[in-house]
């Protein structure tokens, strides 16, 4: 696909001249692996690109904010998805406040695991149509009623807490 045949196309790779035309076109097709989101910040390409483990490439939850903010701007770019920008934005925007919450709550590991899980459903859906999905985040406590079951109200280092099923 040339530039010419999306307009925005030539926009995107000016604003984000340091993604790659293959990442765009795998962003806005909602075909990004989640194993790749980390190559929208390009600091992390160069200290992560070696590592094959998920959780070496996303160590903690801010090694995982900063490329879905850079997923959202793409996404939300005008006329990436025609029409759909805000809702995925703020749909994002609350997926991660949801992850900052629950990685305060929970071990990194199983938080990074519930992410993947999501992502790929969210993919999954956009490619058919449907960008709603993101908002599920807030609404979705699924994740934290098996995590309290699971440790019995403990939380990340073990400690005893009262889970709270608020969010940011």
């Amino acid at each position: 696909m040339s530039f010419a045949a999306k307009p925005s196309l030539a926009a995107l790779r000016s604003t984000f001249p340091t993604i790659g035309i293959t990442i765009i076109y795998a962003i806005i097709n909602h075909d990004l692996r989640v194993t790749d989101l980390y190559k929208l910040c390009p600091p992390l390409v160069e200290r992560r690109t070696n590592s094959g483990d998920l959780l070496s490439r996303y160590p903690d939850v801010l090694s995982l904010v900063g490329p879905l903010l850079v997923y959202t701007d793409i996404l939300a770019f005008p006329d990436a998805v025609p029409g759909q920008g805000l809702k995925i934005m703020f749909g994002i925007h609350g997926y991660i406040r949801q992850l900052l919450r629950l990685s305060e709550e929970f071990e990194w590991p199983d938080v990074l695991a519930y992410h993947v899980d999501f992502w790929c459903s969210r993919c999954a859906e956009m490619r058919r149509g449907y960008f709603g999905g993101w908002a599920k985040a807030s609404a979705d406590d699924s994740f934290r009623n098996r995590k309290v079951q699971q440790t019995g109200g403990r939380i990340a280092g073990g400690k005893e807490k009262e889970v709270s099923f608020t969010f940011l």
